[in-house]
């Protein structure tokens, strides 16, 4: 499989994907090229600035896209490609993955991942209840 790195500030991209064995895509390839996947590892889109998203619509031509933000759950960019019949996987997932990565690790026992995606999935609900949506969200 091949990296692709895209990002905002050029030399920074070509830094990182040089670093990761990968190679360079133009903000412009969004546009022409089919991917895999795209992954969103900026915080663009995280609360309280929910409403955006870091790519257009006519930027996701994929297979997957993964927001790797948490809060929301269901960021704006999971949404537009949902609405393209992309299929999605937030955030949540790779905290949760961290979670249970750091739980093996540290106390050397199989963690309880079920009882832990609960945990998150209601902090998370109790987070959005005490500070909601921002304006720009809705």
């Amino acid at each position: 499989a091949i990296v692709g790195i895209c990002a905002r500030r050029e030399k920074a991209a070509k830094e990182l994907a040089r670093a990761v064995g990968g190679e360079l895509v133009p903000r412009g390839a969004l546009r022409t090229e089919f991917f895999d996947a795209i992954l969103n590892a900026t915080p663009v889109g995280m609360h309280p600035h929910d409403g955006i998203s870091p790519l257009a619509p006519g930027e996701l031509h994929c297979r997957l896209v993964m927001d790797l933000i948490y809060r929301p759950q269901r960021t704006r960019l999971l949404k537009l490609a949902a609405q393209k019949g992309i299929a999605t996987v937030s955030g949540v997932e790779m905290f949760l993955a961290q979670g249970v990565a750091q739980w093996e690790i540290w106390v050397e026992k199989r963690a309880p991942e079920a009882s832990m995606r609960r945990a998150v999935l209601a902090a998370l609900r109790d987070e959005q209840r005490l500070h909601p949506r921002s304006p720009q969200g809705m």
